[in-house]
């Protein structure tokens, strides 16, 4: 089977979305709002998509920058890992690019321990940076 893979453009936003939305709908996701205004939000993925590993889930948590540092990334962790408590998840992943202090901050809050790091491996600003892995047992 032929696939024709090309760069995204504004009019495939849409279908993107509806893609998208299946895995919001599908995994925990938490989302704070300070009135009608979404602040941040907490989430869970696959951590890998091999059957080994269906007890463990990536976990991440944007805030908005003017509201970073006021506890709201706490309060959405704790309600997705309440939920996750629920679910058959035993081990939750965090990977932090390094250096993140306030995201390495609020992981160790919650109980997250630093498991490993992956040297060199996220290209952003075009750098190499390494990751932190951190672990939660639930």
């Amino acid at each position: 089977m032929k696939l024709e893979i090309r760069h995204a453009i504004d009019l495939d936003i849409k279908e993107i979305n509806n893609i998208y939305n299946f895995y919001v709908k599908e995994t925990p996701y938490t989302v704070g709002c300070k009135g009608k205004e979404i602040i941040g939000f907490a989430s869970s993925v696959t951590f890998r998509e091999k059957e080994a590993y269906q007890n463990s889930i990536e976990s991440s948590v944007y805030i908005k920058k003017e509201y970073v540092g006021k506890g709201y990334g706490k309060l959405l962790m704790l309600e997705l890992i309440d939920i996750l408590k629920e679910s058959k998840v035993r081990r939750i992943y965090a990977l932090i690019t390094y250096p993140n202090k306030s995201s390495v901050v609020l992981h160790k809050s919650l109980g997250f321990k630093m498991v490993g790091k992956l040297n060199d491996v996220g290209l952003k600003f075009d750098k190499y940076w390494n990751v932190e892995i951190y672990e939660l047992k639930i």
